[in-house]
């Protein structure tokens, strides 16, 4: 039985743990990771299916939250047409009837090969179109686009979440296929 103060839980490293934790997070800082672009849409919406499988709308759920966290106004959308509008960025879960910029299929495509696709409208607004090869990559192009907004996940019970989205000026638009 562990000693009252301590969770039993928690391993005896935790301090070293907190330690690393913290020295990553001013590290993140010091990159210049947490600056807020001065284009910011107003509002956020994010899109996906309501057949999407449930790891997808899981995923979309998290990309909300965090959105949130960073002190965004949010909504969630089923199966909304997906269109720039000015002052707003919709974020699309692509795929299970929601159309957008699919993964572009190649020798070296896979179920965990992602796309990410990034317009901008009048007024700070956005179209971002996340699409995966698969379930897997659905969910890779989630979280690879909130790391790009400045979240980092250094550990199950360590994370760094901006007070705003790294929202660069210009449009972004690459395709990933891990080497793994």
């Amino acid at each position: 039985m562990p000693p009252p103060h301590q969770h039993p839980r928690t391993p005896r490293s935790a301090p070293r743990l907190r330690l690393v934790g913290a020295a990553s997070l001013a590290l993140v800082a010091a990159l210049g990771c947490a600056t807020e672009a001065p284009t910011q849409p107003a509002r956020w919406t994010v899109i996906v299916s309501p057949d999407a499988p449930w790891p997808v709308r899981q995923t979309a759920d998290d990309v909300a939250a965090y959105l949130g966290q960073m002190g965004q106004v949010v909504d969630r959308a089923e199966a909304t047409p997906a269109r720039c509008e000015p002052g707003r960025a919709q974020i699309v879960f692509v795929g299970d009837g929601v159309a957008g910029a699919a993964v572009e299929e190649d020798s070296t495509t896979n179920d965990q090969s992602f796309r990410i696709h990034e317009r901008r409208c009048a007024d700070a607004g956005a179209l971002v179109e996340l699409a995966g090869a698969g379930l897997l990559g659905r969910q890779y192009a989630g979280y690879e686009w909130l790391h790009r907004m400045g979240v980092r996940f250094f550990h199950p019970e360590q994370e760094y979440v901006p007070p705003a989205p790294v929202w660069p000026e210009q449009a972004r638009s690459w395709q990933h296929t891990p080497d793994f």
